[in-house]
């Protein structure tokens, strides 16, 4: 049998074939990972434009889903349930304020106390924080809330350009409450009542 570390000609080594072939696979599979295998599968709605509940679906998997958990539930005295909360359901003026700016401090949701500290997510931009929490407000946990825009995020960001604390609930209910909008805008084309 021959050894596959022999000495070529001119005394360089070779790497045996099968290392190459998996060195070749590796490069290919990280490659279309990259490409097509992180799962932002953007669904089309009417123009070609992009479901915001769908995109929203993805980043929240990859920026909230670790602390709030995948099912919305969080984490017991510590990070507040996404699942049924007041503050999720209701004034969406206030929501964008939380993920641009963090909260630290106690809050109560579904009446019960959590404290802990929640990061800002200034780093997103005004569509992919709409679209998080457009996919909160309607579509898990049976939610049918109002979508967010992406000129709320801008409005809020515009706001608290100055601001570097996180948010405390005190401060995010002091906030005047948005005007309700004239319609509620569908999220999935699919779904949109006949006319």
């Amino acid at each position: 049998m021959s050894d596959p570390y022999a000495e070529a000609e001119g005394g360089r080594h070779f790497a045996p074939v099968w290392l190459v072939g998996l060195g070749i696979v590796i490069v290919l599979v990280g490659g279309w990972y990259l490409v097509k295998g992180r799962d932002f599968a953007v669904a089309e709605g009417e123009g070609g434009t992009a479901d915001p509940a769908v995109v929203g679906r993805t980043l929240y998997a990859a920026n909230c889903a670790a602390c709030h958990q995948r099912e919305g539930t969080g984490v017991s005295g510590a990070i507040p349930p996404l699942a049924h909360s007041e503050w999720v359901l209701g004034d969406a003026g206030r929501l964008p304020c939380i993920l641009l700016g963090g909260l630290q401090g106690r809050v109560m949701v579904r009446g019960a106390a959590y404290d802990g500290v929640m990061p800002s997510f200034w780093r997103l931009n005004d569509e992919q924080i709409a679209a998080i929490l457009t996919y909160l407000r309607t579509v898990p946990w049976g939610h049918t809330a109002t979508v967010v825009s992406p000129s709320q995020v801008a409005a809020a960001r515009a706001h608290m350009q100055n601001r570097t604390m996180p948010w405390t609930e005190a401060e995010l209910l002091a906030l005047p409450p948005e005007p309700p909008p004239t319609t509620r805008p569908a999220t999935n084309p699919s779904t949109r009542p006949a006319d």
